[in-house]
């Protein structure tokens, strides 16, 4: 079996953001330097008193959940839960109707999902589902028609 002592710089730096982030309430400090062994066991891990109303402030200024989550480190689903639980309305990235008109007319141009998406400020996924939806004949990978 291999031994590195040394943690890699990198590797440091996100442990210590980690338990910035999260506490785990009578457990003794994470150290990355202890067994695997002691790694596969799987914790539940708390956040920190104050990182939820951060969430909720940064939410509310504008931040997607994926942004939110991406920042302190956590999925996009946990922190819609938090939200949720602290009684924060979410906000859903359906197109309305002039959008999903614009999205038609660009992707008939030949701008692709994620052009698409990102000139109407959301996931191509969105667009996606918001064109298959109104019937419109999408195209592969390639900008071939799928039959």
């Amino acid at each position: 079996m291999f031994s590195n002592p040394r943690v890699n710089p990198t590797l440091e730096r996100i442990l210590l953001l980690d338990q910035d982030i999260y506490e785990q309430p009578g457990q003794p400090a994470f150290d990355a330097r202890q067994g695997a062994s002691r790694l596969a066991v799987r914790r539940r891990r708390y956040l920190k008193p104050n990182v939820p109303e951060n969430l909720e402030l940064e939410y509310l200024a504008g931040a997607t959940l994926k942004q939110v989550g991406e920042r302190f480190g956590i999925h996009r689903n946990t922190v819609s839960q938090i939200l949720k639980r602290r009684g924060v309305q979410i906000r859903y990235q359906s197109l309305g109707r002039d959008e999903i008109e614009l999205a038609k007319v660009l992707y008939g141009q030949g701008l692709s999902l994620a052009k698409v998406g990102a000139h109407l400020n959301c996931d191509d996924a969105t667009v996606w589902r918001a064109l298959k939806g109104e019937g419109v004949a999408m195209r592969d990978a390639q900008g071939r028609e799928v039959v």
